[in-house]
């Protein structure tokens, strides 16, 4: 048997995946202990154990044994490629989209003084609803999950969310339990765009971010000036096109803007409902 305890250490990663090559054509059993995504990323996902301690005492978490090839492929492609960290996260948050992977973090940080990661909460884009992979996963290993999910008029979203939830608890025989899950929904009719401006009434720090996103950085106080009169003159639903026209570009500044918070904002009025609801089961979960 060979037991290594943190072979990444000093390591970058390409000879990190070296080293596990060597260590997976090793004879006997191999124990290995990391901190490190990438080397967990090339173990096949059913010999993972996470070791948590809870009250105590130390848990030891696998991948449930009811899962079937299909999902532990997904998981593996999905999941452990490209979002590792999740393996050491104390908490994860799931929600939809770009969006909110860029003004969620700075949500975070304004409500608790500290940044997420600091407290060891990763704040994940699923793309979509693909949450199954992460929460399949996450509560498997003892990591618990809280999903975010936007909520048409409708009720479509909501009900086909809560229909994915009950069907991972069907396959998996995963319980779902409140130390390990949980969920909430923005307000009736809205995506994260809407719950900003028609629930929060953030108009000013959006009007300055998309300001910030179409003037590039520019110096030029005449063309700054023009260019705030003319996204101040839209009215809600104009900029509510203008928003998710440029996701991905605009919530990085509106990120920034949420930090510095100018408008002087007091603590959770920056913050939607449904992710107070999230930062404070958190709270529960890995005591901040």
């Amino acid at each position: 048997m060979i037991a290594a305890e943190e072979p990444e250490a000093h390591l970058h990663p390409n000879a990190q995946r070296t080293l596990y090559e060597q260590l997976s054509n090793s004879q006997g059993q191999v124990i290995v202990s990391t901190h490190s995504p990438y080397l967990a990323a090339m173990i096949d996902i059913k010999d993972i154990r996470s070791l948590i301690r809870y009250e105590g005492r130390v848990r030891v978490n696998s991948l449930t044994a009811k899962m079937n090839p299909e999902d532990i492929n997904i998981i593996q492609r999905e999941v452990m490629r490209f979002r590792g960290e999740i393996l050491f996260s104390r908490a994860v948050i799931l929600f939809e989209g770009v969006t909110e992977e860029q003004i969620v973090p700075a949500m975070f940080e304004h409500y608790y003084g500290c940044s997420a990661f600091s407290k060891g909460i990763n704040c994940i884009s699923v793309a979509g609803n693909n949450y199954a992979p992460f929460i399949k996963m996450g509560c498997s290993l003892g990591v618990p999950i809280y999903v975010v999910s936007d909520n048409d008029r409708d009720g479509d979203i909501k009900t086909n969310v809560e229909a994915h939830i009950e069907n991972i608890k069907q396959d998996t025989g995963l319980e779902l339990g409140d130390d390990v899950f949980s969920i909430s929904f923005l307000n009736l009719g809205n995506d994260i765009e809407a719950e900003l401006i028609n629930s929060l009434a953030l108009r000013e720090e959006i009007i300055e971010s998309l300001v910030l996103k179409e003037t590039k950085g520019t110096s030029n106080s005449h063309y700054l000036a023009a260019k705030t009169t003319e996204i101040e003159a839209l009215d809600d639903e104009s900029l509510l096109e203008k928003m998710r026209a440029s996701k991905a570009s605009y919530a990085g500044f509106l990120a920034d803007v949420i930090t510095r918070n100018p408008q002087n904002r007091v603590k959770g009025d920056l913050v939607p409902e449904a992710f107070k609801e999230a930062f404070k089961k958190i709270e529960e979960w890995v005591k901040l």
